[in-house]
């Protein structure tokens, strides 16, 4: 969690602005039980997880896939070369 308040903290020096209005937790401890809830808790922020795969079109079959630990894989799939 400290972690989490230094990456905020440091947001809010560089970039001068905290109107956070919600946390995105991803990747596999994402799916972990309670953990949704206890960042929420610690940070004072809404928190969801990220379900990369919720605006993309995708053969039926893949559709059981919708995961959030494949975000990273589906950011570097997306990026231009």
């Amino acid at each position: 969690m400290e972690e989490v308040r230094r990456s905020l903290r440091f947001y809010v020096k560089e970039a001068g602005n905290s109107d956070f209005r919600k946390l995105y937790i991803m990747g596999g401890t994402a799916k972990l039980k309670g953990l949704q809830e206890y960042i929420q808790e610690k940070v004072a922020l809404p928190t969801e997880t990220f379900m990369p795969f919720i605006n993309v079109e995708m053969p039926e079959k893949f559709q059981d896939k919708k995961d959030p630990q494949l975000a990273l894989a589906i950011g570097l799939a997306m990026r231009m070369e």
